[in-house]
């Protein structure tokens, strides 16, 4: 996933990916929260999004709660990233 360090406002598939990228490991919701700059509330909003569609799984870990990308959220953030791939190709032509 491209890391662009530009300031600007962020897009709600970008944030997907973001979220996806960071759960290819089991990951808990506070660390979700500071990986991918969220609110508490934006947390919760895009967990419930993404566990409701299917693309994120909710597991146990060491006595925690965790979520990890399921193979639709892996289809996802590898369809975006292609995506973002070729835009910036297009983007590049003269």
């Amino acid at each position: 996933m491209p890391s662009d360090r530009r300031v600007k406002r962020r897009d709600r598939l970008y944030i997907i990916a973001q979220i996806l990228e960071l759960a290819k490991e089991p990951i808990t919701k506070p660390d979700m929260m500071y990986g991918a700059r969220m609110s508490f509330s934006q947390t919760l909003e895009y967990l419930a999004f993404l566990l409701e569609i299917g693309c994120l799984e909710q597991i146990a870990m060491n006595g925690e709660t965790a979520y990890r990308a399921t193979k639709k959220g892996l289809a996802y953030l590898e369809n975006y990233t292609k995506l973002m791939a070729f835009l910036k190709k297009e983007a590049d032509v003269p």
